[in-house]
Order: C-alpha cells, then structure tokens, then sequence
C-alpha cells in the first residue's frame, strides 16, 4: 500500500510524516523539521505522478510547507505569538544522503539556486491571495526572500548555534 495517502490525495498518510501535535512542540521547543525532497513522502504516488506530472516540482514542495505552517496557526495550543514561530522552526532536510527518488526539478544540491527562486515565487503567488492568515506577516516580496533565505539557510545554522555550543 505505497500509495495511500490522505482524502486529498495529496499527502503520504503513512506514519513517516508529521502529525499536529508533532509540529505544535517543535514550535514550544525551537526545534527544527527539515522538509525531505523525497517524492514518495512528499505525497506523490505512481498512481498520481502519472496523471499530474507537473505536480513534481516545487508545486509539490511548498504544498507540504504550507500544510505544516496551516497546521501550526490552526493549533489552539499555540498562541497567536507562537504561530509565526514555525517559520523558524522550518529548514531543508532533503533525505540525499539516503536512497530517495527526489523532487524531479532538484535531484542534488546544484539546483538550490533554482528551487530558492522557485520558493520565493510560489510564497508570493499564495501571498497575494485573499485570507492567508499563515501568510499575513509576510507583507513585501523582500519579507518572501528573508523567509526563504532563513528556511534554506540561516534557520539551521541558528539551530545548531543555539542547540550545540562548544
């Protein structure tokens, strides 16, 4: 059953992902999740590749960092002050150095530039949009490019500055 995944059809529904109440502590601890670039637990199936190819790229991607950041603000355990929280609490852990089959467009590293682009481009698509509270803080293209540079670099080494001193 490698292909089951929520009503949408959207997201693997198997245990190897996130859960609400999962990403509520990693907000009330500083902690960090890193968004794994592969397809299968990125939600997409044999089955749903074949009919929505175009889904497998960085359509695919910023879906699952939505629904993480949309499950933060609309956790009644988080106050309005922790929610924005996640935004620090989200980074790129892309699952290379294992067996994956990644993201079509950013199978390794030399294509960050591009998937950094691609990220910028798609917050600010979603931002313009009406009632996107988890998106309300960010107010200026330049707000987009500082969340990107922080998920893409500057929230992990903040981590690990924080988390593991000398």
């Amino acid at each position: 059953m490698d292909d089951y995944t929520d009503e949408s059809g959207k997201f693997n529904a198997w245990n190897i992902n996130m859960c609400d109440e999962d990403i509520e502590w990693i907000v009330r601890t500083r902690g960090m999740f890193g968004i794994s670039f592969d397809q299968r637990i990125l939600g997409i199936t044999k089955h749903y590749l074949k009919n929505n190819p175009k889904r497998n790229g960085i359509q695919l991607i910023w879906e699952n960092i939505e629904a993480i950041i949309k499950s933060a603000y609309a956790n009644p355990n988080l106050s309005d002050e922790e929610k924005p929280l996640f935004w620090k609490c989200l980074t790129i852990g892309t699952d290379f150095e294992g067996l994956i089959d990644p993201v079509d467009y950013y199978p390794t590293v030399l294509e960050f530039g591009l998937f950094s682009n691609n990220l910028i481009f798609e917050i600010e698509q979603a931002r313009k949009k009406s009632g996107q509270k988890h998106l309300a803080h960010l107010k200026s293209g330049e707000d987009v490019e500082k969340a990107v540079e922080n998920f893409c670099f500057s929230n992990s080494k903040r981590f690990v500055l924080e988390n593991y001193k000398k």
